[in-house]
Order: C-alpha cells, then structure tokens, then sequence
C-alpha cells in the first residue's frame, strides 16, 4: 500500500463519480466505502495508455450480476499522479453500446458525449 501511496501526489486532486477527494486517504475510503456497498464488487484492468503527461486506465467493474466500465484519466507531473479523474457507465449499460462510445458519467446522470471530448473541454484553461 505505501507503494501505491508514493504514486499519489499529497494533495492530489480525485475526481469521482459522486464526489471532489483531495489526497491517497480520501480516495482509499470512498473506495472502501464504495467497495463495501456492492457485494462480490471486482475489477479488472482492460487497457492501459500512457504518454508523458497523461495516462488513462479503462476497467471493467462488476458487482455480481452488473458490470460497467470505468475509465481512470491520470494527469503526471515529476513522477506523481497529480490528479486522477474517473468516468463511469451506468451498471450493465456499457455491453450494449458502441466500443469507441464511453458516455460521461456524473453519478448516475448520463451526457451523452465521448469521453476524450469532454475530458479534452474540460482541461482547456479559460
């Protein structure tokens, strides 16, 4: 755990679908607390991307008979995730829509827009 502690930047700004976290202890109780919630709740890591100041995650969660689709969007700066931004599909949505399609996700509220574009919008300053 202090591995993936080091990661974490102090301070890191965490965006979830339900809330604004600031920092690795933060985000490990939402994730406790979210984890707790949903029985038999798993994941598993289904691609990877990485560049120099930017790397996204898409997962697969499950919670028993439902399964979505996570993706984590990670912003780096000297070596340490300096924010971490996660967009959801609504649970047993994501098996019926198109591959190259990830709606934003703002809890459950659905706006449908790919999700590059509306991460790209939203980090343009001004």
């Amino acid at each position: 755990m202090e591995a993936a502690r080091t990661l974490l930047a102090a301070g890191a700004a965490v965006t979830v679908p339900d809330a604004e976290l600031f920092g690795f202890d933060a985000f490990m109780d939402w994730y406790a607390t979210r984890r707790s919630a949903l029985q038999n709740f798993r994941y598993e890591v289904l691609d990877t991307l990485g560049g120099e100041r930017h790397a996204a995650a898409v997962l697969r969660l499950t919670d028993g008979s439902r399964a979505w689709r996570q993706v984590a969007v990670y912003e780096i700066a000297e070596g340490q995730i300096i924010s971490m931004t996660l967009y959801e599909d609504a649970p047993s949505d994501w098996a019926t829509r198109s591959p190259t399609h990830v709606p934003y996700m703002t809890g459950w509220e659905r706006r449908d827009e790919p999700l590059l574009q509306r991460w790209i919008a939203n980090r343009r300053p001004g």
